[in-house]
């Protein structure tokens, strides 16, 4: 199996200790950079690092892609949104479960935005 050449942000993050992994369930959307059209997904878990998530199109390894969560409230703060941009690390063509495609997204950037 041939390695994917790095990225300077997952160089950084390789010499870290790997991420706090959360069991998160929650709808995101999900779209290539540059195009306009939103794909609809469901995250399964997430870090400060990456996400994994399921969704309804197809996405190459080594894409850079946009996405969007709905972060539930925590406290009293509320619900928020947190818009990312990450790079397609690992992809799944179909899931045996349930055919969908499975993929691992690393982080790159991410704002949150309270409403």
């Amino acid at each position: 199996m041939v390695k994917e050449p790095l990225i300077e942000a997952e160089k950084l993050a390789a010499s870290k200790t790997r991420a706090r992994r959360f069991v998160l369930q929650v709808p995101l959307r999900y779209r290539v950079t540059g195009e306009d059209r939103w794909h609809r997904g469901e995250s399964e878990n997430i870090s400060t690092s990456g996400v994994l998530f399921s969704g309804e199109q197809f996405v190459k390894s080594s894409t850079l892609v946009e996405m969007c969560l709905r972060m539930p409230g925590l406290n009293s703060g509320g619900a928020a949104e947190v818009i990312c941009r990450g790079v397609i690390v690992r992809a799944l063509r179909e899931r045996e479960a349930d055919g969908l495609p499975v993929f691992a997204a690393k982080i790159l950037h991410f704002r949150l935005i309270r409403p």
